[in-house]
């Protein structure tokens, strides 16, 4: 195994007008880790990621969620291989977020199942809406895709999913959510994919 010595430093900002049901307002956090070099170990890259929402209140108690989020991994020099763990694969509703695919299941294109990429982009568009203080339902459009390198980067044709969902804020456990969601781009053909999750959502 490899040894690796990082440090990462995470800048956040929130503007919205509430933890639960924002309808106004933005988050942003972005998010730098440097491995290797002068830190030492035998992995060597730098990572940048970088996340922004914008919330908007809409007529008939909706609510708007717009987010982009955009990553990538460097070598330190030409001769430096990221590790295939710390590449990127897409699918789920958790860290990399691309609903009506499996857990990392969004790979570049021509890539084994288990090889992800270096430079990846996803849009999230929900519309929500609050049944009661604590239970919301939500539609989605989810865009997004990921490439071995950035001239490979195709934003013309990325991987979409649709769907539907609902989240449950429960005291002393955060947010239970359950998103269902259509794959159109799926490797053997659109399917539906469930996706469960407890804590906080993205």
């Amino acid at each position: 195994p490899q040894t690796k010595s990082s440090i990462r430093v995470s800048l956040n900002r929130n503007s919205t007008d509430s933890p639960f049901f924002p309808t106004r307002g933005s988050k942003t956090s972005y998010s730098f880790e440097f491995a290797g070099g002068p830190l030492g170990g035998e992995i060597n890259f730098q990572e940048h990621v970088l996340s922004h929402s914008l919330y908007q209140k809409m007529p008939g108690g909706l609510a708007l969620h717009l987010r982009g989020f955009f990553g990538l991994l460097h070598g330190l020099d030409s001769a430096d291989e990221v590790p295939d763990w710390e590449r990127y694969r897409l699918g789920g509703n958790r860290r990399y977020p691309l609903r009506g695919y499996k857990d990392l299941e969004v790979v570049p294109r021509g890539n084994p199942s288990f090889i992800g990429g270096r430079y990846f982009t996803i849009f999230n568009t929900e519309l929500l809406y609050a049944v009661t203080n604590t239970i919301q339902l939500l539609s989605f459009l989810d865009m997004g895709d990921v490439w071995n390198s950035f001239q490979q980067a195709d934003f013309a044709n990325m991987r979409k999913g649709a769907g539907f969902g609902i989240r449950v804020e429960v005291p002393m456990m955060g947010t239970i959510g359950f998103d269902y969601g259509y794959g159109f781009d799926r490797l053997g053909g659109p399917a539906w994919e469930p996706h469960f999750t407890i804590g906080s959502m993205f």
